[in-house]
């Protein structure tokens, strides 16, 4: 774990289904693009993300969260969806076209910070938020 990393214990508070249509509509994502979701927990928004044709990553740090949310991707079958265990702050984001999250204001300034540094040009972060916040770069910082 690096020095900006989450504790595994931090508290768990699921995407509510009614707003990942929100949410992947500010993505904009379109098939053959790349999602990354960090903190995916459940893996809900990953899910979602790749039945629009996208492949879909979910970065989670609680290693027993991201095997559970493995074993149902799996169960339902859901092609183009992954969970990753590992840490958000350590996670190559370079390649995403769409990057969503939702964290406390603390965390999510600090990961503000490394998208900002690591996302490509035309690249999203959509904060999962009522309504969605979408940030975008036009050059990286």
């Amino acid at each position: 774990m690096t020095a900006g990393s989450l504790s595994p214990a931090a508290r768990l508070a699921p995407t509510k289904r009614e707003l990942i249509p929100a949410i992947l509509r500010a993505c904009n994502l379109r098939p053959g693009q790349t999602h990354m979701d960090l903190g995916s927990g459940d893996g809900r928004v990953v899910v979602a993300a790749a039945q629009l044709g996208a492949t879909s990553i979910g970065i989670e740090i609680d290693a027993e969260l991201a095997s559970k949310s493995s074993a149902h991707i799996k169960k339902l079958g859901a092609h183009g969806a992954a969970i990753v265990h590992g840490d958000m702050f350590d996670a190559d984001v370079s390649r995403a076209d769409a990057v969503t999250f939702w964290f406390g204001v603390e965390v999510s300034n600090r990961l503000m910070q490394k998208l900002r540094r690591e996302m490509k040009p035309g690249s999203r972060a959509v904060e999962a938020i009522e309504p969605p916040r979408v940030h975008r770069w036009h050059s990286r910082s």
